[in-house]
């Protein structure tokens, strides 16, 4: 997909380029102003919760023995990193507004990553759910079919993939240089180049690194979903029959249930956030339309999503999980466990011990004596 996510380093970016930088330096109106930091405040939270919500869950999964006695708890620290990785892509957003890095080359390589990124959160995804997939449906192939030396073997294709296909082959062939499609570095005017290899690459890249694994994707939680309400109805009916197990029909059918929205809500998370940016980009590539300021700001805000979509990637996967909620109270616990055995803790508690004793003495000793002498 360098097609779709990679810059054209041709001469007619590098001339808009030119053209434009004049007029971006010129003063801003105070709705702009406005405007810039709004953006750039919602891009700094944006890049404070994605590195503290990813970087907490890598952490957990090395740090918690029981996390990495399930392989897939690797997949998950896996897209914790691909989406920490993100942040590089926000701070150069940032860094444009401020007509910082808005170079030919730059917005290549960062348009480059972002397709990198993308493909291999994509891929992600569709391992967790081909994952949750035969969990269900092949329980008892499971442990047989999903394997350390597998995982790890999926890991290495998801990332070295995307990584030859947007980077190596547009280093060893000339001619394939891609679209540009990192919007921040669009400039008012420019029109996309019409060329049949690059649109050919475009086209393979985002069928069988997109397209193919959503559709995978949504066809294999449309069954889950089927399987877990069936079940859930059946344990009900089963439960309702017995009297004596009337009250633990509902636990199975709320795990169920809960279950079944997390999977909606991993969907349409997906769906909503990577779905329109690609979609406005081909869109735009296909049509061939000269790039204005409405489209460029559409595109823009598009990217917003994406990014935003790294911050509920861990609150999806992990804080909806008992496992990764257990782990990470086991972990704060410990931590402040070892605040209160710290000797420096102990002795700084004990000397205020201390003179707090020393002060309610003093003070009962005063009012005895006041109460003597009068």
């Amino acid at each position: 997909m360098d097609a779709l996510f990679s810059t054209n380093m041709s001469s007619g970016l590098k001339n808009a380029t030119e053209t434009t930088n004049p007029s971006a330096m010129q003063e801003l109106s105070l709705a702009d102003r406005i405007e810039k930091i709004f953006k750039v405040s919602l891009l700094c939270l944006i890049a404070l919760a994605n590195i503290a919500g990813n970087s907490s869950i890598c952490f957990v999964v090395l740090k918690d023995r029981y996390l990495r006695l399930t392989v897939r708890n690797f997949v998950v620290a896996s897209l914790a990193l691909t989406d920490l990785l993100v942040v590089q892509l926000i701070i150069f957003q940032v860094l444009t507004y401020y007509n910082i890095g808005k170079e030919p080359n730059l917005c290549n390589l960062m348009g480059q990553n972002f397709g990198v990124l993308l493909y291999v959160s994509t891929l992600h995804l569709f391992t967790l759910s081909l994952d949750r997939y035969i969990a269900i449906f092949y329980p008892l192939r499971y442990r047989f079919l999903v394997t350390p030396k597998r995982i790890t073997v999926i890991l290495l294709t998801i990332w070295i993939i995307p990584l030859i296909s947007i980077h190596l082959l547009p280093a060893v062939i000339t001619d394939l240089h891609g679209f540009p499609s990192f919007y921040v570095c669009i400039n008012e005017g420019f029109i996309e180049e019409k060329d049949r290899m690059n649109r050919a690459h475009m086209f393979i890249n985002v069928t069988f690194l997109f397209f193919l694994p959503l559709i995978a994707m949504m066809a294999a939680y449309y069954r889950i979903s089927k399987i877990a309400w069936y079940q859930a109805n059946r344990v009900g009916v089963a439960v309702v029959e017995s009297t004596v197990r009337v009250q633990s029909s509902r636990l199975p059918r709320a795990r169920e249930r809960k279950w079944a929205k997390t999977l909606a809500i991993v969907i349409g998370a997906f769906l909503g956030c990577y779905l329109p940016v690609v979609v406005a980009s081909l869109v735009h590539i296909y049509s061939g339309g000269t790039t204005n300021h409405e489209l460029a700001k559409t595109l823009e805000m598009l990217m917003f999503l994406t990014f935003l979509n790294t911050v509920l990637n861990p609150m999806i996967y992990s804080l909806r999980n008992n496992e990764y909620r257990r782990a990470f109270n086991k972990i704060c616990g410990k931590c402040f466990r070892d605040v209160n055995n710290d000797p420096r803790s102990r002795v700084n508690y004990i000397r205020h011990e201390m003179e707090s004793q020393t002060v309610s003495t003093l003070m009962s000793t005063s009012l005895h004596h006041r109460d003597s002498v009068s």
